[in-house]
């Protein structure tokens, strides 16, 4: 069933019952005076007025032009909720203001600052297909998507750990294509859980700073820029995680993982329980690759194994070989390219003195990153460099 907050009267006039104004007595004595109609498909809509669900418009049968979708009472009272908190920032918004042109029906409608923005809150899981064509087709009409993802949607595996599918990823937000985020509403608790600082591990697995935020406190402005979240013990989860992995029978690995233990044991003569730490370095740019962190950095440690002492190799032969060996770029709502996450992880490996920079996207192998010497140190040394550096990824402003 298609549940609305908006009908028109026969007249044409609307009615919004999403409006504060609207007390059940005014609404009851609507009803006995009026037909109401469906802005979209023009059939006729009943007005609901009970006990559980918060009023609204029902269509009599259960087809729509509008590309919309059946909501659940959790997604009623949050497009009413949010329709509320935009009010409250004296800002232009409309509830599912229905697009004749791309036969959509925004849940809310905003005009900001000479733009016009429709916010999508999403409390089903439904195709990435579907999400990327209803935002297509507001783009076609040059207005701009904010996806809101409904709270229930999200699970926690563990402490700073979510689980991130294909569907998730194309709710991510960035203003200047980095350090994305992901904008969450609860309608039960009233409130939004930003996330930002998202750092795969896995390719379903990834850590992230949350914050839960009152609408008092949350502005729409936020919407577009971000906020900036501190990674308070975001790290010490990260290395501890890296322990875990290590520990992980191998009867329980991936056909990805035995084929990388295949490689890195005929390479250098390791398993993947001594694979070093620096396979495990977060990157702000990380979640751009389809893959798990320890994957896709083991293999381009592999590959400057490969090379001769001092050789100095361009960081597009190495993009060129990932793309060769399956990587490929995460799809997701915000533009990816491989290349970027690359030349983030080996301007960190010459940090550690593995590689030395000597020109545009070039490095030179200084040392081998498989040497097992010092190998606790190195781990504290990856600890420091993250205390002191891992806050660049709090540069959302």
């Amino acid at each position: 069933m298609i549940y609305m907050l908006v009908a028109l009267l026969r007249n044409g006039e609307k009615v919004n019952v999403a409006a504060p104004y609207w007390s059940t007595e005014r609404l009851l004595k609507l009803k006995e005076e009026h037909a109401f109609f469906c802005p979209a498909c023009k059939e006729p809509v009943k007005l609901k007025i009970g006990k559980i669900k918060i009023p609204h418009f029902a269509h009599l049968t259960a087809s729509c032009q509008a590309d919309s979708e059946a909501e659940s009472t959790y997604h009623l009272n949050g497009k009413k909720q949010l329709y509320v908190w935009l009010k409250r920032q004296r800002l232009a918004a409309e509830v599912e203001k229905f697009i004749p042109s791309i036969a959509q029906r925004a849940d809310l409608f905003v005009s900001f600052q000479h733009k016009r923005y429709a916010i999508e809150y999403q409390c089903s899981n439904i195709p990435p297909d579907q999400v990327i064509k209803r935002t297509n087709g507001y783009k076609k009409e040059r207005i701009k998507p904010i996806w809101i993802l409904g709270w229930k949607q999200m699970k926690q595996v563990g402490e700073h750990q979510y689980r991130l599918t294909p569907f998730h990823c194309q709710f991510l937000h960035s203003p200047q294509n980095d350090h994305p985020f992901i904008i969450n509403y609860c309608s039960d608790k009233k409130t939004f859980i930003f996330f930002s600082h998202l750092i795969p591990f896995s390719k379903q697995n990834i850590f992230a700073a949350s914050a839960m935020i009152s609408p008092e406190s949350f502005f729409f402005r936020e919407c577009l820029q971000g906020k900036s979240l501190a990674a308070n013990g975001l790290w010490k989860h990260w290395l501890k995680k890296i322990s875990q992995y290590r520990l992980k029978p191998l009867f329980q690995k991936t056909n990805e993982e035995r084929k990388l233990q295949k490689k890195v044991y005929e390479t250098v003569g390791l398993s993947l329980s001594q694979l070093p730490v620096e396979a495990f370095i977060p990157l702000k740019s990380g979640y751009m690759v389809d893959e798990a962190v320890y994957i896709w950095q083991c293999s381009v440690l592999l590959f400057i194994e490969t090379l001769r002492a001092d050789e100095v190799f361009h960081a597009e032969k190495l993009v060129w070989h990932l793309k060769k060996i399956g990587m490929k770029e995460r799809s997701c709502s915000v533009k990816t390219d491989l290349k970027k996450p690359i030349i983030e992880y080996l301007t960190t490996l010459s940090h550690f003195k593995f590689l030395q920079p000597i020109g545009p996207y070039s490095f030179r192998k200084t040392s081998s990153p498989f040497h097992l010497e010092a190998m606790e140190k190195r781990e504290q040394r990856l600890g420091h460099y993250l205390d002191k550096e891992g806050m660049f990824f709090s540069a959302v402003e």
